[in-house]
């Protein structure tokens, strides 16, 4: 027994050094993990921003083709004298003083009409 040391050497330093190691790796981990997953700008939260860009990508592309087909009908009312009229016969049922208007029923509208008319 050596009486001059007094302290046992009980593990070799690269095994400290390795566990001391490991130990700051193990609370980089959990402080990513908490980062990701909480607080205000957690993975979930940027998940949801993602979907709602996706919404709203989809929202300006149905805006674009709504703003082509008016800008289309701005065109043709200024350039073709007979789409207003055309619009007129069409959406406010005009006619000129010598014509009648037949409007056609669909057969949804005459189910319609024969449930509500117990007579029919």
């Amino acid at each position: 027994m050596d009486k001059g040391n007094i302290f046992k050497k009980t593990q070799n330093p690269t095994s400290i050094k390795t566990k001391i190691w490991f130990l700051i790796f193990l609370i980089f981990i959990v402080l990513i993990f908490f980062a990701f997953f909480t607080g205000d700008r957690n993975i979930r939260h940027f998940l949801q921003l993602k979907v709602q860009i996706a919404d709203l990508e989809l929202d300006i592309k149905k805006l674009e083709i709504e703003n082509q087909k008016l800008e289309k009908m701005i065109t043709l009312i200024n350039e073709d004298p007979y789409y207003i009229e055309k619009i007129a016969r069409e959406n406010l049922k005009k006619a000129r003083e010598d014509e009648i208007i037949i409007e056609f029923q669909d057969e949804e509208e005459l189910e319609i009409d024969k449930k509500s008319d117990p007579n029919h």
